[in-house]
Parts: structure tokens; sequence; C-alpha cells
């Protein structure tokens, strides 16, 4: 007696390392834009004249790290290519 078995077609490794990486990135670069600007609050009560300048600092960092450019496009590629982080197997 055989068995038939169905045939399953799995993705590549670096693929779906590359989608998982690019996942987290996304998350945690939400997730850093608005405590980059909950820092305010520090910079009001340690350097009271200089708050509302870095507040603008701190404003043009958290654009773009939620991704203020092109609809979808990336701010910066790591390791300069989609495969992931370079020496990786």
């Amino acid at each position: 007696m055989t068995e038939a078995r169905l045939s399953v077609t799995l993705p590549e490794y670096q693929t779906e390392l590359a989608a998982d990486q690019r996942t987290a990135l996304r998350a945690a670069t939400l997730l850093a834009a608005p405590i980059v600007v909950a820092f305010t609050l520090l910079d009001r009560a340690s350097a009271p004249a200089w708050w509302l300048p870095l507040l603008g600092v701190r404003l043009i960092a958290a654009v773009a790290l939620a991704g203020g450019g092109a609809a979808g496009a990336p701010v910066c590629r790591l390791a300069g290519h989609a495969g992931g982080v370079r020496g990786s197997p």
C-alpha cells in the first residue's frame, strides 16, 4: 500500500526571513514614534528654554520613523538589500 501525499510548497527561508524582518521593523518604528515625542515632557522638565525646538526635532524624527515619505516607501534599507542583514545564512 502506498500513501498518496500532497505536495506542499513552502517559501524559501530567505524570503520568509525578509518578510518577517520587515514586519518587525515596521512594528518597532510605529511603536518608537510616539515614544520619541513623549520624551518632550522630560525635555520640558530638564531644559525648559529648549523644549520647543527639541519638540520640533522630535516631531520630525517621529514622522521619519512612522514612514513620512511616499506611501509605503521605506525611509531606509537595512544592509542595502532586501535579503536581510549581512552575514545571515
